[in-house]
Order: structure tokens, then C-alpha cells, then sequence
């Protein structure tokens, strides 16, 4: 939505559920006259004013167009300041279905309301200080998470508390600023004594920040395990059991797998893509060679690899030792060597550095995935007790937040000019994270990402 475009003075509305065969619908309106254009086709139950209720109330009624009852249904009443947009709000809750909802959505426009633009609700809640960009991206990241990780982080990131500390934080950078530029335009003589920062403090809190959102970005954005390994290892039926379903072709003729298959799975609330790659044969034919290729493209961006081989790799394991050390060097991940087809084994292997696993018989899977998520729980941690970096734009500022105090830090003995010209740009960082000065392309970016009724 481009704000510029439309009028945050309109009185709004919009479904704010899917659209679609359902038990109930909600009908969401805002703006100044809400509850002057919601009487002229709503008829309450028991004969009020409802301009004069009060909020925070349901009332039931008719929906009624032309001196037709459309429906029979619920309206809720929130007042200003306190509703999620800061405005007069009301929600209409109709029976579902196709008809019923797009009707009093069109008696709503007839009678002076305006259609939601994508995000409006929320924009004008941002706009009047109901929320900082920090919640406005979080909401965003609820509606649209798809597994509970990122939207318990998200609803941590939403919480007022968890940004208490970085405001406070923010509120006496802004002090300090003010009483520096006072004490440039005066005199030795007229100066004032400023307020001393624990500016170490602020950065080690920044840094723990930092952290974790390193740590959780790459989960939120869903994380990559691939399968390879020799071919005929069993690659495509591990990746099967894996999913609990048949996406690969599986057979047992070496190499059958020619390029690559990918497919999502929650695994301990995480979002992972799991991806069966071509074997590794040197001798394969130009097609397997290319399968391999695109499996060398994938690696560079896996977060973990399971490196899968058969008993009859056994004879050269020390070309496959290698071969993790390598990719575990080269590729900065954790490399699962893992031994499938124990079933075939006549006698035990004493290799501790092998996972054993049996895709046919169906044993030491669990061992497997138990591993995969020690390492995730490891590298990863889940931390709800500070706000975190949702995105990239969010972990950037935060940077640039902490290189500024840390400048400020080293150069508050040496110029207070430099001192307070470091302090203004973490400000202005601040300001960016928080959305009090931000660029209208990024906010329009933001608010596309949600829905209408939001």
C-alpha cells in the first residue's frame, strides 16, 4: 500500500477471516465515524445509541439493508485509544460462508466505508504510536509463520516489556545528545554536567541480541539438511522415512536419483527442507555428472549434510573419512556420517564415528533425527527473554547500533565532539529499528507483506 495514495482520515473496512465456507465471519471497520455509519444498518437487539456504548462490548443485532434483515449477528465495540488502531473500531461477527460476508461488506462501502488498502489497520496503528516498526514486523511474522518457533518469537518480539530495556536504552542516548549539543554552544564556563552512560553495559546487551538473532535467523528462513553420499546407499528411502511418504524414486539401480528433490518437514517446531542429491560417482554417465554438480551448488548452502554410505563402501572408508573432513572444512557445517543398510552386515562395525541405521528394518532413524536435533538445539537456542532480530533489516541496524556505541565508548575521553557525533548515530539507528524515521519505500514494503483485514 502506498500511503499516499489513500486517506488514514477514511472510516475503513474489510473481512479480517478467510474468505470461504466457515461457522463465522468478521467484518473488521475503523476510523472516526464508525459508529455513525454502522447505525445506519445496524439494528441492536436492545434499542441504544450505540455511538454511546461503551467499549470493550459485544451487542447483538440485525444487519439490515433496504428494510431487508441480511443477517442476524454480533457487533464488538472498541473505543479510542484503546483498540488496536488506536481509533474507533467495531467488528461485525456474521455467519461464514461466500454470500453473507461480501453482502455486508458491500452495505458497508454503500453507507460511506472505505475498503482496507493491505496492512491499513496496522499502518494506522503504527501511525498512532499503538506500535514501533520492531511489533509491526513481528505481526507480520505471526500471520504469515508456519511453524511455532518463529511465531513464539514473534509473539515475544510483540510484548512491550521485552522492548522496555532497548527504549530505555535509546531514551538516554537521547539525553546525553541533548545536554552534548547544549554544552558545544556554550561557553566552558556555562557548561552542564552531563549524565554518564553504562555504555558498556548497552553494548553487551546489544551483542547478546546479536547473538541469538545470527542464531535465529537462519531458523526462521528454514534450515537446509541434505542427503549424499555414494550412490545405491539409500539416500532417496532414507529421505522417504524421512517424510513418512514417497517423493523419490527408489531403486536399486545405482544413480537413480539424477539431480536433486526437496521437500519441507517440522522437526521440533524448526522448519527444515530436507534435500536428496545424485550420488557421488565419478564414473556415472554426463547426467549423473551434472546431478552431482547441482548436489556441489547445494552444499555451499546447507546448513548440515547427512552423509549416507552402504556396507560396500566400507572397503574404501577412509576416501569417505576424507570426504566429511573436507566438507565439514570447506562448508563450515556438521557432517551426520551415517552407516544405512546395517541389515546387511554380517558382522558389527566399531566405527563410534558412524551412525548405524537400517532404512529397511527402520532402525536407528530415531537416533538420527535425535542427533540432528542436539545439533539444532545446540547451534540454535531459543531465547525469550530479550527482544531478537527478525529479518536482515532489523539485524543490520542492530549492528550498526552497537559499532556506534562502541565508537562513542573509545571516544568519550578523547573528543566530546566525536563522543556525541557517535551517539547521534546510534540515534539515528535507533530511530530506523523503531520506525520514527524511516523511509517510506521500507514502510510501503512492510505493509504489503500483510493481509487486508490486518
Amino acid at each position: 500500500m502506498n500511503s499516499n495514495l489513500v486517506n488514514i482520515n477514511d472510516s475503513i473496512c474489510a473481512i479480517a477471516t478467510t474468505l470461504g465456507y466457515s461457522a463465522i465471519s468478521i467484518i473488521r471497520l475503523c476510523g472516526n465515524e464508525t459508529f455513525d455509519l454502522l447505525k445506519l444498518f445496524f439494528c441492536p437487539s436492545f434499542p441504544k445509541r450505540l455511538e454511546k456504548t461503551k467499549g470493550f462490548s459485544i451487542h447483538s443485532g440485525l444487519i439490515v439493508d433496504a428494510n431487508i434483515v441480511i443477517d442476524d449477528v454480533i457487533v464488538a465495540v472498541y473505543r479510542k485509544p484503546h483498540s488496536y488502531t488506536g481509533e474507533d473500531m467495531a467488528e461485525i461477527f456474521c455467519h461464514g460462508g461466500l454470500t453473507v460476508p461480501a453482502q455486508i461488506l458491500h452495505i458497508c462501502t454503500k453507507h460511506g466505508f472505505r475498503m482496507a488498502s493491505e496492512g491499513e489497520f496496522t499502518r494506522r496503528a503504527f501511525i498512532n504510536g499503538k506500535m514501533n516498526l520492531m511489533q509491526v514486523e513481528a505481526i507480520s511474522d505471526i500471520l504469515t509463520s508456519t511453524n511455532s518457533n518463529v511465531s513464539k518469537t514473534a509473539v515475544n518480539n510483540l510484548s512491550k516489556d521485552k522492548h522496555k530495556k532497548l527504549q530505555d536504552i535509546f531514551a538516554d542516548i537521547n539525553e546525553v545528545v541533548i545536554q552534548g549539543e547544549v554544552n558545544l554552544d556554550f561557553s566552558e564556563d556555562e557548561q552542564i554536567e552531563m549524565k554518564e552512560l553504562d555504555i558498556v553495559a548497552y553494548i553487551e546487551y546489544l551483542d547478546l541480541i546479536v547473538k541469538h538473532s545470527e542464531d535465529y535467523i537462519p531458523v526462521k528462513n528454514g534450515l537446509n539438511i541434505l542427503i549424499a553420499g555414494p550412490p545405491n546407499s539409500g539416500k532417496s528411502s532414507l529421505f522417504n522415512t524421512i517424510l513418512n511418504q514417497d517423493r523419490s524414486i527408489v531403486s536399486h539401480v545405482p544413480g537413480t536419483t539424477r539431480d536433486y528433490i526437496s521437500e519441507k518437514i517440522i522437526l521440533h517446531e524448526k522448519e527444515i527442507t530436507i534435500v536428496d542429491t545424485a550420488g557421488y560417482d565419478l564414473t556415472g554417465d554426463e547426467i549423473t555428472r551434472e546431478g552431482m554438480k547441482k548436489a556441489e551448488e547445494l552444499l555451499s548452502n546447507a546448513n548440515a549434510i547427512i552423509y549416507l554410505i552402504a556396507p560396500c563402501d566400507l572397503q574404501d572408508i577412509s576416501c569417505h573419512e576424507k570426504k566429511v573432513a573436507e566438507w565439514k572444512h570447506v562448508f563450515k557445517v556438521p557432517v551426520f556420517a551415517v552407516l544405512n543398510k546395517t541389515d546387511l552386515l554380517e558382522k558389527s562395525v566399531t566405527n563410534n564415528d558412524l551412525l548405524k541405521i537400517s532404512v529397511k528394518e527402520g532402525t536407528g532413524i530415531k537416533d538420527l533425527l535425535t542427533e540432528i536435533d542436539k545439533w539444532m538445539s545446540d547451534t540454535f537456542p531459543e531465547d525469550y527473554t530479550i527482544p531478537l532480530a527478525l529479518n536482515q533489516r532489523q539485524l543490520n541496524l542492530f549492528k550498526k547500533i552497537r559499532t556506534s556505541l562502541i565508537e562513542a565508548k573509545n571516544t568519550r575521553n578523547i573528543s566530546i565532539e566525536l563522543y556525541i557525533e557517535n551517539l547521534r548515530h546510534a540515534l539515528s539507528f535507533f530511530e530506523e529499528l523503531f520506525g520514527i524515521k524511516v523511509l517510506q519505500e521500507i514502510l510501503d514494503e512492510i505493509f504489503s507483506r500483510f493481509c487486508i483485514g490486518k
